[in-house]
């Protein structure tokens, strides 16, 4: 059995690691805890330090060791940083490929953008339009760090902070999206919640109630009928609440 569980396991990494966002996503999380590591790494050399002066024992060969390492883990973190950077570059085909379905016919969008504006793909748009400036301004900057460019130090600055400012305008807009759903299933939570009970045969003693002989057949059923939509209404807001949750997981 256990053998089977790393098998899913390995499998389940195999099957993120092929895609273009789940190779991203280990690496960066393998960017992100260099910093906690060499903070760890750094903490551990000053308490050998501290330990050797009062034991009086000299330990510089084992605390040079270590900052050795963290000299090599920095760089490490540098080249994977700069890996990311490449991949992002290849996330942009499918952001005007987003575009082009959005808009198939974009000279028209142009010339009707003043109604476009309340429009559904208003926001998806320039999410897709912040993501576009983003992804190319960010490698035009990088290009010209490494002088394959030639654009000035200034330019490159300024690409940069303009290409941050465009994933901020995406994460804004995301959290925006985020909580106006949140909204909505809080909205149809409550109302699930707020209708009235089944009455019983024991709460309706002393009310006027009809006959069953009264009553035909498809008022009989329109009960159970609005029984079975409720339930139905219920599992399609807990799947709605689990894709948000998986939104928000994913996203940040």
């Amino acid at each position: 059995m256990y053998s089977v569980d790393i098998k899913m396991t390995l499998a389940r990494l195999a099957k993120v690691m092929s895609s273009l966002g789940g190779l991203d996503s280990c690496l960066m999380l393998a960017q992100f805890s260099s910093p906690f590591i060499i903070a760890l790494l750094l903490r551990l050399a000053r308490l050998r330090a501290s330990l050797a002066r009062h034991v009086g024992v000299d330990k510089v060969g084992s605390e040079a060791q270590l900052y050795k390492r963290v000299e090599g883990i920095t760089k490490a973190a540098g080249g994977i940083s700069e890996a990311r950077v490449i991949m992002r570059a290849f996330g942009l085909l499918p952001v005007i490929l987003g575009l082009a379905k959005l808009h198939p016919k974009p000279i028209q969008s142009l010339q009707g953008i003043t109604g476009a504006l309340s429009s559904p793909k208003a926001i998806p748009t320039v999410q897709a339009l912040s993501l576009a400036g983003y992804y190319s301004m960010e490698q035009l900057a990088w290009l010209g760090g490494k002088g394959v460019l030639d654009i000035a130090p200034l330019k490159i600055k300024q690409m940069s902070l303009w290409s941050v400012r465009c994933w901020a305008v995406y994460v804004f807009l995301e959290l925006f999206k985020l909580n106006q759903t949140y909204s909505a299933l809080r909205t149809r939570t409550r109302a699930i919640r707020s209708a009235k009970p089944k009455v019983s045969a024991k709460e309706a003693e002393g009310y006027e109630i009809p006959s069953v002989e009264s009553t035909t057949v498809t008022e009989e059923k329109k009960p159970g009928v609005k029984n079975d939509n409720k339930q139905l209404d219920k599992e399609q807001l807990r799947k709605d609440w689990d894709t948000w949750r998986l939104s928000t997981l994913t996203n940040w």
